[in-house]
Protein backbone atom coordinates (compact mmCIF):
# COMPACT_ATOMS: atom_id res chain seq x y z
CA UNK A 1 0.00 0.00 0.00
CA UNK A 2 2.85 2.29 -0.29
CA UNK A 3 1.44 4.29 -3.52
CA UNK A 4 -1.55 4.35 -2.24
CA UNK A 5 -3.04 8.13 -1.76
CA UNK A 6 -3.97 9.22 1.96
CA UNK A 7 -7.21 9.15 1.02
CA UNK A 8 -7.16 5.39 -0.71
CA UNK A 9 -5.03 4.13 1.63
CA UNK A 10 -7.76 5.49 4.73
CA UNK A 11 -10.62 4.29 2.83
CA UNK A 12 -8.92 0.89 3.01
CA UNK A 13 -8.02 1.33 7.09
CA UNK A 14 -12.14 1.91 7.53
CA UNK A 15 -13.05 -1.00 5.98
CA UNK A 16 -10.58 -3.01 8.08
CA UNK A 17 -11.75 -1.37 11.60
CA UNK A 18 -14.98 -2.15 10.79
CA UNK A 19 -14.11 -5.51 9.80
CA UNK A 20 -12.39 -5.63 13.34
CA UNK A 21 -15.15 -4.66 15.04
CA UNK A 22 -16.57 -7.92 13.90
CA UNK A 23 -14.63 -9.91 14.55
CA UNK A 24 -14.50 -8.43 18.17
CA UNK A 25 -18.41 -9.31 18.03
CA UNK A 26 -18.31 -12.93 17.26
CA UNK A 27 -14.78 -13.69 18.50
CA UNK A 28 -15.90 -15.91 21.78
CA UNK A 29 -19.39 -17.12 20.64
CA UNK A 30 -19.95 -20.28 20.61
CA UNK A 31 -21.21 -22.24 17.49
CA UNK A 32 -25.06 -21.94 18.92
CA UNK A 33 -25.35 -18.22 19.20
CA UNK A 34 -24.16 -17.99 15.44
CA UNK A 35 -27.29 -19.44 14.42
CA UNK A 36 -29.52 -18.13 16.80
CA UNK A 37 -32.29 -15.51 15.43
CA UNK A 38 -33.46 -13.07 18.41
CA UNK A 39 -37.41 -13.57 17.05
CA UNK A 40 -39.30 -16.21 15.01
CA UNK A 41 -40.01 -13.98 11.95
CA UNK A 42 -37.79 -11.10 10.64
CA UNK A 43 -34.54 -11.36 12.27
CA UNK A 44 -31.37 -12.78 11.41
CA UNK A 45 -28.85 -15.09 13.28
CA UNK A 46 -25.33 -13.68 13.41
CA UNK A 47 -23.80 -15.86 10.95
CA UNK A 48 -26.36 -14.87 8.38
CA UNK A 49 -25.94 -10.94 8.70
CA UNK A 50 -22.20 -11.39 8.22
CA UNK A 51 -22.86 -13.38 5.29
CA UNK A 52 -24.92 -10.93 3.71
CA UNK A 53 -22.24 -7.85 4.84
CA UNK A 54 -19.99 -9.92 2.96
CA UNK A 55 -21.98 -10.77 0.16
CA UNK A 56 -23.32 -7.22 -0.67
CA UNK A 57 -19.39 -5.28 -0.05
CA UNK A 58 -18.19 -8.19 -2.57
CA UNK A 59 -21.09 -7.13 -5.10
CA UNK A 60 -20.32 -3.10 -4.33
CA UNK A 61 -16.83 -3.16 -4.23
CA UNK A 62 -15.28 -5.98 -6.35
CA UNK A 63 -18.18 -6.29 -9.17
CA UNK A 64 -19.21 -2.19 -9.22
CA UNK A 65 -16.43 -0.77 -8.46
CA UNK A 66 -13.32 -3.38 -9.64
CA UNK A 67 -15.17 -4.78 -12.46
CA UNK A 68 -15.20 -8.12 -11.16
CA UNK A 69 -17.96 -10.46 -11.89
CA UNK A 70 -19.45 -12.26 -8.96
CA UNK A 71 -21.83 -14.70 -8.51
CA UNK A 72 -24.41 -13.44 -5.54
CA UNK A 73 -27.05 -15.34 -4.06
CA UNK A 74 -28.42 -12.55 -2.08
CA UNK A 75 -30.98 -14.84 -0.81
CA UNK A 76 -28.99 -17.69 0.46
CA UNK A 77 -26.88 -15.10 2.65
CA UNK A 78 -29.79 -15.01 4.79
CA UNK A 79 -30.41 -18.53 5.58
CA UNK A 80 -25.94 -18.96 5.47
CA UNK A 81 -25.33 -21.34 9.02
CA UNK A 82 -22.13 -22.66 10.37
CA UNK A 83 -20.88 -24.07 13.36
CA UNK A 84 -17.82 -22.13 14.39
CA UNK A 85 -16.63 -18.37 13.82
CA UNK A 86 -13.46 -20.16 12.00
CA UNK A 87 -15.60 -20.18 8.83
CA UNK A 88 -16.93 -16.55 9.64
CA UNK A 89 -13.37 -15.42 10.40
CA UNK A 90 -12.05 -17.10 6.96
CA UNK A 91 -15.13 -15.20 4.83
CA UNK A 92 -14.42 -11.74 6.24
CA UNK A 93 -10.58 -12.11 5.72
CA UNK A 94 -11.18 -13.44 2.01
CA UNK A 95 -13.58 -10.47 1.84
CA UNK A 96 -10.94 -7.72 3.12
CA UNK A 97 -8.33 -9.15 0.82
CA UNK A 98 -10.81 -9.14 -2.25
CA UNK A 99 -11.70 -5.21 -1.21
CA UNK A 100 -8.55 -4.32 -0.46
CA UNK A 101 -6.72 -5.74 -4.02
CA UNK A 102 -9.60 -3.26 -5.96
CA UNK A 103 -9.52 -0.26 -3.97
CA UNK A 104 -5.92 -0.24 -3.84
CA UNK A 105 -5.80 -0.09 -7.75
CA UNK A 106 -7.56 3.08 -7.45
CA UNK A 107 -7.25 7.30 -6.63
CA UNK A 108 -9.18 9.63 -5.73
CA UNK A 109 -9.32 10.80 -8.96
CA UNK A 110 -10.68 7.03 -10.09
CA UNK A 111 -13.09 7.06 -7.92
CA UNK A 112 -15.06 10.01 -8.90
CA UNK A 113 -15.65 8.15 -11.95
CA UNK A 114 -19.84 6.77 -12.91
CA UNK A 115 -19.59 3.27 -12.02
CA UNK A 116 -23.97 1.58 -11.95
CA UNK A 117 -24.66 -0.92 -9.87
CA UNK A 118 -28.26 -1.94 -10.78
CA UNK A 119 -29.05 -1.39 -14.14
CA UNK A 120 -32.61 0.00 -13.35
CA UNK A 121 -31.36 2.97 -11.07
CA UNK A 122 -29.11 5.72 -12.07
CA UNK A 123 -25.55 5.63 -12.03
CA UNK A 124 -23.09 6.98 -9.31
CA UNK A 125 -19.87 7.59 -8.18
CA UNK A 126 -17.25 4.81 -7.35
CA UNK A 127 -17.02 7.02 -4.13
CA UNK A 128 -20.78 7.36 -3.37
CA UNK A 129 -20.81 3.22 -4.01
CA UNK A 130 -18.20 2.71 -0.88
CA UNK A 131 -19.78 5.14 1.19
CA UNK A 132 -22.96 2.93 0.54
CA UNK A 133 -21.15 0.08 1.50
CA UNK A 134 -19.62 1.45 4.73
CA UNK A 135 -22.70 2.85 5.57
CA UNK A 136 -24.28 -0.77 5.25
CA UNK A 137 -22.05 -2.86 6.98
CA UNK A 138 -22.26 -0.26 9.85
CA UNK A 139 -25.89 -1.26 10.29
CA UNK A 140 -25.31 -4.37 10.41
CA UNK A 141 -22.70 -4.17 12.92
CA UNK A 142 -25.42 -2.39 15.03
CA UNK A 143 -27.62 -5.69 14.62
CA UNK A 144 -24.90 -7.82 15.11
CA UNK A 145 -24.55 -6.05 18.41
CA UNK A 146 -27.87 -5.70 19.29
CA UNK A 147 -28.03 -9.64 18.53
CA UNK A 148 -25.20 -11.55 20.66
CA UNK A 149 -26.45 -8.92 23.40
CA UNK A 150 -30.00 -10.60 23.05
CA UNK A 151 -28.58 -13.75 22.70
CA UNK A 152 -26.17 -13.59 25.96
CA UNK A 153 -29.94 -12.71 27.90
CA UNK A 154 -30.95 -15.59 26.88
CA UNK A 155 -28.25 -17.64 28.86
Amino acid sequence: MCNLSNEVEYIISIFSEVRNDIKGIIKELPGEALNWEPSESDSNSIFAIISHICGSEMEWIQDTIGGIKIERYRDQEFIAAGDNTSQLLELLDKTQKATSDVLSKETLLSLARMVQRYPDRPKTTALACIINCLRHISEHVGHLQLTKQLWEMTK
